[in-house]
């Protein structure tokens, strides 16, 4: 059976719905009803707030030929992975509107520690240095390929890229037994293909 989520119209209508009901049980039976009432509430809450996540098709912007997104969830350094990409772009090669037929996005990925400090520097430099090492390798390789720090999960980096420039395919470049669940994702939503490389000798 198909996953039900709320329209986004309705979402004010639930709220108020699960709210409401809250105050009324404090205001006329007492606050050890409306506490509880509320407890259900905030519960109800988090359940519908979890399953109204956009589950719709990844939109991606037409017109002009589209790069092929690549995202470094692990460094590209390897030289047969390098190849594997430059072998993609030239099969889809064409006159690519922003002068690249590849580009690499490097999400951010602070520790949870981090976000809790709000230190958000030590995974931006560890994807810096990840983007340029990715970057070195495919011109080596001769790829044409330019590249983006992103702050956004990489589910949510591929929705955004690929709405603002298109993309021929996506390609996850990442470590073995890592990041399925969003390569999933990603291949479920995207009409475009979506590959996944392991660094490490794959």
């Amino acid at each position: 059976m198909d996953s039900w989520f709320p329209k986004p119209w309705m979402l004010p209508l639930l709220v108020a719905g699960l709210v409401l009901p809250a105050f009324a049980a404090f205001a006329l039976i007492g606050p050890q009803l409306g506490v509880a009432v509320g407890a259900l509430s905030i519960a109800a809450l988090i359940v519908i707030a979890a399953r109204s996540t956009h589950q719709g098709p990844i939109e991606v912007a037409t017109g002009g030929s589209a790069p092929i997104l690549t995202l470094a969830l692990a460094p590209i350094e390897e030289t047969a992975v390098a190849s594997r990409i430059a072998t993609l772009a030239e099969a889809g090669s064409g006159d690519y509107s922003e002068g690249y037929a590849v580009l690499v996005l490097a999400p951010a990925t602070p520790t949870t520690l981090q976000r809790w400090l709000s230190d958000q520097d030590p995974g931006r430099y560890a994807a810096q240095e990840r983007l340029a090492v990715s970057i070195a390798t495919l011109a080596a390789a001769g790829c044409h390929a330019e590249g983006r720090v992103v702050d956004e999960s990489p589910l949510q980096a591929v929705e955004d890229i690929a709405a603002q420039n298109g993309a021929s395919r996506v390609v996850f470049v990442t470590h073995p037994g890592r990041d399925q669940e969003v390569v999933e994702q990603v291949r479920r939503r995207l009409d475009r293909p979506v590959d996944r490389v392991d660094v490490g000798g794959s």
